[in-house]
């Protein structure tokens, strides 16, 4: 996978073991610990709330996103809470902002990328009817002489034509800044997981098209290639940073060409160019604990590799074969053979979910039950069942407006087209970041089903809206109330509390909740 959660996770400062006294420090494999699974528990020296404080943050954004973009979207307040209560509820939602698992971090770059473009979209909007309107400057008063009214009404055209400048300046800056933040978050997004590419794919399409009724008209081109430039930019930053700071590899390279083992060292911290071998003496890779560090003498060798190795065109080269390589693994990995794969469309009905951790707690006998503690990642049963009800109260009024619209009064057609090309809008969020599991990978982990899962939320909360108010209302009400029936109904295994295989039983709704 691309490896911008390996960045930030390995940025954080989550501890080091104790070394003796007089002794050198630990370093290399030593002085990391990488959990193995969920619910191994971690040493005393590692640092748990460090590793998932990324995560706690990035899911309780995910959730203030989630109400802001609905406002962007022309949602009213309560519809647009239900769209954060939708991830609020959520057991699955509450597992990824608990556990250190990159999924999350997809979901919310992805929504910064969608409130930046409708930003930029609701700032062209605005500017539109913004224009100051012509003003005849001074009134005319009985006895004033002709000369002094012509300078008065050049002075306010002057005036009115210099606010009228410093107003479009501020908006192209202001359109220049939203675009460069979307592309940027794009950019993110697609580092973290290809299916988060709808963030860039949505920005581009609004630049060279327009989003009616959000965004009326295409904007430039020179826009486009701005947006363009600055997501590959970033995206190739991301995978340069991290070849930079990887300059190890471990025995397991033989799937990589020699071009990309020539700018690395082997896990000793030797060559694995023969001609930088060649060039320099083997004592400068020799570890020696009395003397230097092996941290010491891998920054020896770095240096000592000849210009030609890790310069530009290596890390260009470097960044094509990564990628090359994320692509011949999703084509050659067989998917759906882990016991935690499920088919996409088995994701949409919330099917079955993902065991992340099981314990078993068998007491003495004469003191209690057997009990087990089980985390299991679901969707929220009442959530998904309104989210596909709604979409298909979406897609049915849809068809009726394409097949009747010549026989539904004008008014009727102007009040609901705009929120129904909205819902296009989100509809084809949903779809296109589902597409590469649909093309490419066929199953997967249903935590990779949370992305695209926001959109449909968000669909689901615009079509509530279109209720009269007081329906509206009315529904909102009794559809958080329910999930958060649900969410306490699953709550232990969000929260890890040991149950018995009866209570674990009742829990179990579908057959495949295994």
């Amino acid at each position: 996978p691309p490896p911008l959660p390996r960045l930030v996770y390995g940025a954080l400062p989550l501890g080091s073991p104790p070394s003796e006294p007089g002794a050198p420090p630990l370093e290399g494999s030593a002085s990391v610990y990488v959990p193995s699974k969920v619910g191994e528990y971690p040493p005393e020296w590692f640092s748990l709330l460090a590793l998932r404080s990324v995560n706690l943050a990035a899911g309780a954004a995910s959730v203030a996103l989630s109400y802001l973009i609905a406002r962007l979207l022309g949602i009213s307040r309560v519809s647009s809470v239900l769209a954060a209560a939708c991830l609020l509820l959520d057991p699955m939602h509450a597992i990824l902002s608990r556990l250190a698992l990159p999924d999350i971090f997809a979901l919310v770059f992805l929504q910064l990328a969608y409130l930046a473009v409708l930003a930029m979209c609701r700032v062209v909007e605005r500017s539109k009817g913004s224009r100051l309107p012509a003003k005849s400057g001074a009134t005319k008063t009985r006895g004033a002489a002709p000369r002094y009214e012509a300078n008065a009404d050049v002075a306010a055209s002057s005036d009115t034509i210099s606010v009228s400048r410093l107003q479009s300046l501020r908006t192209g800056v202001l359109v220049l800044s939203c675009i460069a933040l979307a592309a940027v978050f794009s950019g993110l997004a697609l580092a973290t997981r290809w299916a988060a590419y709808s963030g860039a794919l949505m920005l581009l399409v609004a630049l060279s098209f327009g989003i009616w009724p959000l965004l009326s008209r295409p904007m430039r081109l020179f826009d486009i290639v701005f947006a363009l430039a600055i997501i590959t930019a970033t995206y190739s930053a991301v995978f340069v940073t991290y070849l930079a700071l990887s300059d190890r590899s471990g025995s397991g390279n033989a799937f990589v060409s020699q071009r990309f083992k020539d700018g690395l060292l082997d896990e000793l911290g030797g060559f694995q160019n023969s001609t930088a071998s060649e060039k320099v003496p083997q004592e400068v890779c020799t570890i020696d604990t009395a003397d230097r560090s092996k941290l010491e003498c891998n920054s020896a060798a770095l240096a000592a590799l000849p210009r030609n190795v890790r310069d530009f065109h290596w890390f260009f080269d470097a960044v094509a074969e990564y990628n090359q390589l994320i692509i011949r693994y999703a084509q050659e990995q067989e998917r759906g053979t882990q016991f935690w794969d499920s088919t996409w469309y088995q994701w949409i009905v919330d099917w079955r979910g993902v065991l992340m951790a099981r314990e078993e707690n068998n007491p003495p006998p004469g003191r209690g039950a057997a009990t087990q503690t089980i985390l299991y990642a679901i969707l929220n049963p009442v959530m998904i069942a309104l989210v596909i009800f709604f979409g298909l109260v979406f897609a049915a009024v849809v068809c009726i407006l394409l097949r009747y619209r010549s026989s539904l009064h004008p008014a009727v057609l102007q009040s609901v087209q705009p929120r129904v090309a909205v819902g296009i809008f989100v509809a084809s969020g949903f779809w296109a970041t589902l597409l590469p599991t649909l093309v490419l990978y066929k199953a997967g982990p249903l935590t990779q089903y949370v992305p695209a899962l926001f959109f449909a939320q968000l669909l689901f909360a615009l079509v509530i809206d279109l209720l009269p108010a007081r329906s509206r209302d009315v529904a909102c009400v009794l559809s958080i109330v329910a999930m958060a029936a649900a969410y306490a109904f699953l709550a232990p295994w969000v929260y890890y509390t040991p149950l018995t295989a009866a209570e674990h039983q009742l829990r179990r709704i579908l057959p495949k909740w295994t």
